[in-house]
């Protein structure tokens, strides 16, 4: 017999880390009539081996009650079986996701791509007979933005011809397509500039009140945002480009903004700060007739402090959940405002969790919400938050994390700021000094790093390296030129491993490591509006 090499070994068992069938499957809520009642289901789209063995390659859709899911019981209902329909059509379809309906949850839009392309097949499904609809609603293969309007109209971005579409190849026309009519023969009512992105419409709504939105998207970061009006009007909302449209909570309109900016109120002139939460009264601004140049009375929600920062806003039926980052750490409270205007936070969800805390699902027509906990030690957890909050599932621990330190630090940036940073490293080490060190970085498009349940990293790793986790630079750079003889002696002469942006780039020594450090791990942007962004490049040069 010949001994297989240890990396393939390792290779296949860090596989099966990755496709572990006891990882805690996402799911989505909805509410459905039953024989005793209304009941909670739960959707969740499977992709691998089910309880008994059989293989969906492409994929099923399934549910089943929450109280069954509660219970850990295997009682799935096939919806939608990707694989059975690819081989009746004879195409490669890939599962891209389902748009249910605002009243009847039954009929959903079901988008269809084929082998993976941008470009989908939007038809309507109904996943309680498991039947696309006859009749319903179809759009062609294409690049296409949809959204429900109501249970009878959809709100339909599509490319009908080549003026239809942007230099980005997404739809500058939205159409409102009614039941019963052709997609064709759907009336346009908006079309972006031809310099822009895309545009789309889609509806907010609340337990009390839906608003019928636009949005042409100028930039990645930046939008223009319409309200339409009963009358068919748009009428633009007075907002920077860089507003972003958290939801709609009972009447309020909840936003921020990208960047400090002036804006015309009711009121007077009113200052908006970046990264601030705010609310105006959308049902006020349907009504009355104040122009277009003006906002009713603008409310602030919530205004993080320095060290704190929004990650998202969520909304059920008659609440609305914060969630934010704390210093690095997640964190999740209730919003609430009284009748007199004046907005505060509940307590928090999971208090003293040091870890990364997200908001997972959620929907204006029920009122639980799933949100999902961990840190570098602790594997994932999935919640239900509702009047409680109630742990649904856990992934088993992938390492031994008996004698592992977790200790933060502060680097300083060039421009002064103080930016976190996460060391991961065994507290007692079987070699002695030096260690090799791996540096995973990132902050793109503005999200940052956070931590994480390392898995197989930590099973695999943990024991022979030091790990850094950091959405900058500034803190590897930190580390190296200070702290890692702390940690690994005068002199470093094991080779440094740093990874970042898919990058791995090694030095023989510390001294080489000094000399070429400026660029090696990519350099982060700390505007004065607090906004973060990496410059993607790797370099060297002397520091």
């Amino acid at each position: 017999m010949v001994a297989m090499p240890i990396t393939m070994r390792r290779g296949r068992r860090f596989s099966q880390f990755l496709e572990a069938k006891d990882r805690i499957p996402s799911i989505s809520i909805r509410e459905k009539e039953a024989k005793t009642g209304k009941q909670l289901w739960v959707r969740h789209f499977l992709q691998g081996q089910d309880a008994k063995g059989v293989n969906h390659v492409r994929g099923i859709v399934r549910e089943q009650s929450l109280a069954d899911f509660k219970a850990k019981k295997e009682n799935w209902r096939t919806i939608f079986d990707v694989d059975a329909v690819a081989k009746k059509e004879k195409r490669n379809w890939v599962f891209e996701g389902l748009d249910c309906a605002p009243q009847n949850s039954s009929r959903c839009l079901l988008m269809l791509s084929d082998g993976g392309a941008d470009a989908v097949w939007t038809r309507e499904f109904d996943i309680d007979r498991g039947i696309f609809v006859k009749g319903g609603f179809e759009i062609p293969m294409g690049k296409v933005s949809s959204a429900w309007r109501d249970d009878d109209s959809l709100w339909v971005s599509y490319i009908d011809r080549p003026e239809a579409a942007s230099r980005a190849g997404y739809g500058l026309e939205v159409r409102l397509v009614e039941r019963g009519h052709a997609l064709a023969s759907a009336p346009v009512v908006y079309r972006g500039e031809a310099a822009s992105n895309y545009s789309t419409g889609y509806t907010v709504r609340s337990e009390s009140l839906s608003v019928d939105l636009i949005q042409e998207g100028i930039s990645f970061f930046e939008s223009k945002q319409f309200i339409r009006m009963p009358d068919g009007m748009n009428r633009r909302l007075p907002l920077p480009l860089g507003v972003e449209l958290h939801g709609l909570y009972h009447s309020s309109l909840l936003f921020s903004v990208r960047k400090r900016d002036l804006v015309k109120t009711v009121d007077g002139d009113r200052a908006l700060a970046p990264d601030v939460l705010y609310a105006i009264s959308a049902e006020r601004w349907l009504a009355d007739g104040h122009g277009v140049d003006r906002l009713p009375p603008v409310e602030t929600v919530f205004a993080p402090s320095e060290k704190q920062t929004i990650s998202g806003v969520s909304v059920t039926k008659g609440r609305v959940w914060l969630s934010y980052l704390d210093d690095v750490v997640g964190k999740v409270r209730e919003i609430k405002r009284s009748d007199s205007g004046y907005w505060s936070l509940g307590e928090e969800i999971l208090p003293g969790r040091v870890g990364n805390l997200t908001m997972s699902f959620s929907d204006y027509r029920i009122n639980e919400a799933t949100l999902f906990y961990s840190d570098f030690t602790t594997p994932s957890q999935m919640y239900l938050i509702s009047d409680r909050t109630e742990l649904l599932r856990e992934t088993p621990s992938r390492f031994d994390t008996a004698g592992v330190q977790v200790q933060r630090h502060e680097a300083k940036s060039k421009d002064g700021t103080r930016v976190p940073y996460f060391l991961v490293l065994p507290s007692k080490r079987k070699a002695a000094p030096p260690y090799p060190v791996l540096i995973s970085a990132y902050g793109g498009f503005e999200v940052p790093m956070v931590p994480n349940y390392l898995g197989a990293t930590g099973r695999f790793g943990l024991k022979k390296a030091v790990h850094l986790f950091s959405p900058a630079c500034a803190e590897a750079e930190s580390l190296v030129l200070s702290g890692i003889k702390r940690l690994s002696g005068k002199n470093v002469k094991t080779p440094l491993m740093i990874s970042t942006l898919s990058q791995k780039i090694s030095f023989k020594s510390d001294s080489q490591f000094r000399k070429n450090w400026a660029c090696a791990v990519v350099r982060m942007v700390v505007c004065s509006q607090g906004s973060r962004s990496l410059s993607g490049r790797i370099c060297f040069r002397r520091c």
